[in-house]
């Protein structure tokens, strides 16, 4: 937060010298005292919010990267007359707590072509896949694992609240 104020003030500055850093630093500072004292935020919080923010842009460069990789196999069903597309639709169980990580995992797998989540529950979704290939290990698959290493420091806290 404090990194931040600090490149608030040299934006709204529209300039960077010795005197706006060394003002810049002074005024963030205490902003950020403040917010700490009397908003019951913490440094904690932000090294807890940084580690979620870069957890999160890895997960959404593997959002893509699979986006990708599932078009080219969409596109191997259209165009090669060889293969016969089985549609296939599954419940799946996963182990999220978290309402929100459901929820992104639901919408990952609807915007990967060839799959959709057709239904949600607290812990199944009901998918539909173009053929059965392209759902096959959906349990195992890199969302969850990645979102189940987002949930993991959220888990141990809550068992350590309890």
């Amino acid at each position: 937060m404090f990194i931040l104020l600090l490149l608030l003030w040299f934006v709204f500055n529209g300039r960077f010298t010795l005197e706006v850093l060394l003002v810049g630093l002074a005024v963030s500072f205490a902003v950020y005292v403040f917010i700490c004292v009397f908003m019951g935020y913490s440094p904690g919080k932000d090294l807890k919010f940084f580690s979620h923010f870069l957890k999160a842009i890895r997960y959404l460069f593997t959002l893509v990267a699979e986006i990708f990789k599932a078009n080219f196999a969409v596109i191997r069903y259209i165009y090669d007359p060889r293969i016969e597309i089985e549609p296939v639709m599954i419940w799946f169980r996963h182990d999220f707590k978290d309402r929100d990580h459901n929820v992104i995992l639901a919408n990952s797998i609807t915007l990967t072509p060839g799959t959709i989540t057709v239904e949600t529950n607290d812990d199944c979704l009901l998918v539909h896949s173009l053929d059965k290939d392209l759902i096959k290990d959906i349990d195992k698959s890199v969302f969850i694992k990645q979102l189940d290493a987002i949930e993991k420091p959220l888990k141990r806290k809550r068992k350590a609240g309890r």
